[in-house]
């Protein structure tokens, strides 16, 4: 079976939902759970897939006994040297094009020197948004499969991502979305996107991994 509803924040949503169809008891362990999927979705309930209804489900999972200080601690305020290492690298080379594209990259060999893994990855592209006047963010991944990853987030309500990680056969949600092709990551390299359905013929995004 698979289910696929787009306006729902997170797929623990849908979780929840379905666990209360079915009438089973959800405990504070299960609630806690659920809800750090809701968070980390949402980020903290600050991105705009919030909802009245993300929040009232929220609310519904902290009756349940969610624990919030134990999923802050844990997902937002704790991480390992090796990630801090890793995120260290792919901040460091922050970049911005002339239409505000932020973007940087973390290759094979990254990995290899800070002992970091791939679910170390997890939440820094979010920060590249923190770029003033960024019309969206980008982080590219070399993995060891023969792929590069790119992983995409905006907080404008006026991008569409799927539109740009689609060209790429990707995939995703208007805000994050994503895309996988075969190769290996270049220096002084650029990409550019012209003309992506939905957006102005003159649109073009170009990236450059310095």
């Amino acid at each position: 079976m698979n289910i696929v509803i787009e306006t729902v924040a997170s797929t623990t949503i849908m979780v929840s939902k379905i666990l209360r169809a079915l009438q089973w008891e959800i405990t504070p362990e299960m609630a806690t759970c659920l809800q750090m999927g809701l968070y980390t979705d949402t980020g903290s309930l600050l991105h705009s897939n919030a909802t009245a209804e993300t929040f009232a489900e929220a609310s519904f999972l902290l009756k349940k006994g969610s624990n919030l200080k134990a999923i802050s601690k844990n997902i937002f305020q704790t991480k390992s040297l090796e990630k801090l290492k890793l995120w260290g690298r792919i901040l460091s080379r922050i970049s911005q094009n002339k239409d505000g594209v932020a973007s940087s990259f973390v290759t094979h060999f990254d990995f290899q020197q800070t002992k970091s893994n791939l679910d170390d990855l997890t939440g820094v592209v979010d920060y590249l948004n923190a770029v003033p006047k960024s019309l969206y963010s980008i982080l590219l991944t070399e993995r060891k499969d023969g792929k590069v990853k790119g992983s995409m987030r905006t907080l404008r309500d006026d991008v569409d991502l799927t539109e740009i990680s689609k060209t790429f056969d990707g995939g995703g949600h208007k805000k994050a979305s994503g895309f996988a092709i075969k190769g290996k990551l270049k220096t002084e390299c650029e990409w550019r996107i012209e003309n992506a359905e939905g957006y102005p013929e003159n649109f073009s995004s170009v990236m450059h991994a310095k």
